[in-house]
């Protein structure tokens, strides 16, 4: 029974930090996103102010 119990928690410590994990990584992903969306458009107005 102990056993069985240990596997479960197991399964639901490791979905767990899958789901967490999944959330970091979509997290980072947007917050690089927005990043590279802001270098991209202050290069662009830079590039614009030089002509």
């Amino acid at each position: 029974m102990i056993i069985q119990s240990l596997v479960r928690n197991k399964r639901a410590l490791i979905a767990k930090f899958l789901r967490l994990s999944c959330q970091l990584f979509r997290g980072n992903l947007w917050h690089y996103s927005q990043e590279l969306l802001l270098e991209t458009v202050g290069v662009y107005q830079i590039s614009n102010v030089s002509q």
